[in-house]
Formats: structure tokens, C-alpha cells, sequence
């Protein structure tokens, strides 16, 4: 094999090098993209979750406005309906006011009655006057922020969904914690990055096999003509 050959072929290596490295680009982006729908559609759960905890505060609002309950007994009624509800085994929703003053909170009940204005996690964020500033601005919205996770020797990033509830003056909220979904990304990828190996790895062994199935020809070919180009060589002189 001349040099010359050496070269040809050497560019077809390349461009299944480039079409492997381009494979991999591709992978990347799209289980990035998959990583950013997955943290949506949490937020987008949650959302929903919240409104459904919300409308049975406002049953119990709408008792008491018809007079079958007290309003006392009203708020009585939806702080204990909130307080057990729970979803995917350990999340949970509170309640706190305008104030900022918990309400309720079935995980920490030490905060109930508590003052939260200076409530602040250890980045400095004061998050639950930005809870109430949200509601009075949009009536919901959502707040990210660290709070203490159980199982975890430090407090931890977390995105919650907060609502307004303006007739007793009440923020209803819920939230996830961020290495939640990024553990349930990393086990999505466990599982589905065989099949990705695999495909990367046919794909480069069909362009491997297609590509040394056109370089036999190529290189006879170009050695075609330069014997032909020798001959006529030869002739001429």
C-alpha cells in the first residue's frame, strides 16, 4: 500500500471518527433535553397537586361562608385535611400567611405559630417572605430555595409551588427536592444506556464495515490509474 492509499483510507477512519463523535454530540443534547422535561413535568405535577389541595381548602371556605361552619371550625377542618395529605411517600403541603407565620407544617410542627420573617436557609434567602411576596404579587408562582431533607446530614436545594389562598390570607405550598429528580434521571439513564452503547457501537461498526467495504475498490481504482497514468507515461516517451 502506497502513501498515497494510506491517505485514503486514512480520511474514511475520519469520517467515521466524525460521524461516531457526532453520535455522541446528538446523545448528549438529547438526554439534557430529557433531564429538563423531567424537572417540568415534577413542576407541572406538583401544580396540579396544589390545586387539588387547594380546592378542598375552598369547600371548607364555602362551608363557611354558607354557614355550616364556623370559621374556626373551617380552618380547623382544612388545616387537618392538608396536614394528611402526602404524595410519592414523603412530600408533603403546608400552609403559612401573608405575615410571614406558619400556619401549618406536618413535618416540622415546632414552626406552627412561628414568626418566619427572619426564616432564612443557609444561602441567606429569606424564603418565606419571598412565598408571601409571590402570592400577593401573582397569587402563585414557584420559589426555589435549600431546606433540611430527611435522610440527609445537610439541608438541601429544593423547588416549591406556592398559591394564595386571599380569604383567610393563607399561602398553600408544596415542593420537590432537586437530587430527587436527579436520581430518578441517573436510574433512566442506567437503564436505557445499554440500548445507547449498543446503537452507537452498530452504527460504528456498519459505517466501519461499509467504509473498508468501499475503500478495497477505491484503492484499486486510484491504483487503476496510476498504472494507467504510468503507461501512458511510458508511451510518450
Amino acid at each position: 500500500m502506497t502513501l498515497k492509499d494510506i491517505k485514503i483510507a486514512s480520511k474514511l477512519y475520519l469520517l467515521i471518527a466524525c460521524s461516531f463523535a457526532a453520535l455522541l454530540i446528538v446523545s448528549a443534547i438529547l438526554l439534557g433535553s430529557y433531564k429538563e422535561s423531567m424537572f417540568e413535568d415534577r413542576k407541572v405535577k406538583i401544580t396540579n397537586l396544589t390545586e387539588v389541595a387547594h380546592s378542598l381548602i375552598q369547600n371548607a371556605i364555602d362551608e363557611q361562608k354558607e354557614g355550616y361552619l364556623t370559621l374556626e371550625e373551617a380552618q380547623h377542618k382544612a388545616k387537618i385535611t392538608v396536614k394528611n395529605m402526602s404524595y410519592e411517600g414523603s412530600n408533603y403541603f403546608w400552609i403559612n400567611d401573608y405575615h410571614p407565620k406558619m400556619i401549618m407544617h406536618p413535618r416540622s410542627p415546632e414552626l406552627n405559630g412561628q414568626d418566619l420573617s427572619n426564616n432564612k436557609d443557609p444561602n441567606g434567602k429569606a424564603l418565606f417572605v419571598e412565598m408571601a411576596q409571590v402570592a400577593k404579587e401573582k397569587g402563585e408562582g414557584f420559589v426555589d430555595y435549600v431546606w433540611d431533607k430527611p435522610g440527609s446530614s445537610t439541608p438541601m436545594p429544593k423547588i416549591s409551588y406556592i398559591k394564595a389562598i386571599p380569604e383567610w390570607g393563607w399561602i398553600l405550598g408544596t415542593g420537590i427536592y432537586v437530587d430527587d429528580v436527579e436520581e430518578a434521571f441517573m436510574a433512566q439513564i442506567k437503564s436505557i444506556s445499554v440500548v445507547i452503547i449498543a446503537g452507537l457501537l452498530f452504527v460504528g461498526v456498519l459505517g466501519w464495515l461499509i467504509i473498508k467495504g468501499l475503500s478495497t475498490p477505491l484503492l484499486r481504482i486510484a491504483g487503476g490509474l496510476k498504472e494507467l497514468s504510468e503507461d501512458k507515461v511510458i508511451e510518450v516517451t
